[in-house]
């Protein structure tokens, strides 16, 4: 089919066809999907082999939709699964939080979603093959196939069936996240995400798809991450009542040149037309935006009492003594066995390299000055400030 003139309803047909199943549950996705192709053709100057990449992102996202209500017809005890003190950490983008979902993983009560899982999530994993699934290598070949091997990428953001993964990924089945806006430049579907989607239908299906993942193997409590989950805390907090947020804080003018090189480097996979200062306005002010909400919301003492605040710097230092702490303020746990699996993190994995060289960047790269930037994150600052008086965040300069 011609990709200048492919529909929502063609590529669902085609899916269907494809797999033999045809139930999606809620239907919202559709409008997502429809605007995400097209904005794809009006916003994102695609190339060639960009645009045959998106559609066989989606179809794969499609089908695995599919698959995975298909699998709760035929299993219903599943929607009886429950989710207990569901851990989020949700602090800016290149502040921590990959670092704390790793260090957390190490845990051995804890469960976290795997890149290979999320997009091959039917049949449930098993705990006895998790380590041996083949499709660990189906999935690792398909991120090669996408290019997400290459080195500019790598350099600054390891991609690995294997490894813990973002909520992003599981968002992406709705067709309602930032995740698509990260891959190419689609400003009017980035509005819809951030303000127009229904994000209790979004966290519903986000549910839904972690009871199916742990109906086979289980573990005492979820970690889960996204930077996103800072934009919705009411329609997360409405799903989980009780969860446990966690906020890595680092100073906005040390994380955005970062994150503007990694999305630089994402969107390369799509477009032969990126701009550096295109991608750094766009995510400048989303992710200005998730602070400010974050912000607005945790004025609700309600609301307050499930977050825990982690400095970077303390992640970084002393991340044992942190977690430990953090697992006093929520009662949680600390084993014997959380001590060890905390401290193999500290000792082995954290001082790992994925071997494709230091990433580069810097504010320059981007045009914005760190005056600029800290304009821009103003309330979150002030807020932070009188919050945690005893610490400022340092700046770029």
């Amino acid at each position: 089919m011609s990709s200048r003139t492919v529909t929502a309803q063609d590529l669902i047909a085609a899916a269907e066809k494809t797999t033999g199943m045809n139930q999606w549950g809620e239907q919202d996705f559709r409008t997502g999907l429809q605007l995400l192709l097209d904005t794809m053709q009006r916003e994102a100057r695609l190339s060639d082999l960009g645009r045959e990449r998106m559609l066989s992102r989606i179809d794969g996202l499609l089908q695995n939709r599919l698959r995975i209500y298909d699998w709760r017809a035929r299993h219903p005890e599943v929607a009886q699964q429950t989710i207990t003190r569901p851990i989020f950490i949700l602090g800016l983008p290149r502040s921590g939080t990959s670092n704390l979902l790793s260090l957390l993983s190490f845990d051995p009560a804890h469960r976290v979603p795997r890149m290979w899982e999320i997009f091959r999530s039917v049949p449930p994993p098993s705990r006895d093959t998790y380590e041996t699934d083949p499709r660990i290598a189906e999935v690792q070949n398909q991120l090669m196939s996408d290019g997400f091997g290459s080195e500019g990428l790598q350099a600054t953001h390891p991609f690995d069936s294997r490894l813990p993964e973002e909520c992003g990924f599981i968002f992406e089945h709705t067709f309602a996240c930032m995740v698509f806006p990260a891959y190419i430049n689609i400003p009017t579907f980035a509005k819809y995400a951030m303000d127009d989607a229904d994000w209790r239908g979004v966290y519903g299906f986000h549910q839904q798809f972690l009871q199916n993942l742990q109906a086979n193997y289980a573990g005492e409590r979820w970690v889960l991450k996204t930077p996103e989950h800072s934009h919705f805390l009411p329609d997360l907090l409405a799903t989980y009542p009780d969860a446990i947020l966690l906020y890595t804080h680092r100073a906005p003018a040390q994380i955005m040149s970062s994150l503007a090189s990694n999305i630089t480097e994402l969107r390369k996979l799509w477009s032969d037309q990126v701009d550096p200062k295109e991608v750094a306005a766009s995510f400048l002010a989303a992710e200005a935006e998730g602070s400010r909400r974050m912000v607005e919301a945790r004025k609700d003492p309600a609301v307050d009492s499930h977050f825990y605040d982690i400095e970077f710097q303390d992640l970084i230092q002393q991340p044992v003594e942190t977690m430990r702490r953090l697992y006093a303020r929520f009662d949680l746990p600390f084993t014997d066995a959380t001590q060890r699996g905390l401290q193999h993190y500290a000792d082995n994995e954290a001082k790992k390299t994925h071997g494709h060289g230091k990433h580069k960047h810097s504010l320059a790269d981007v045009g914005y000055s760190a005056d600029e930037i800290d304009t821009a994150f103003k309330p979150y600052l002030d807020w932070y400030a009188r919050k945690h008086e005893s610490f400022r965040l340092p700046s770029a300069r």
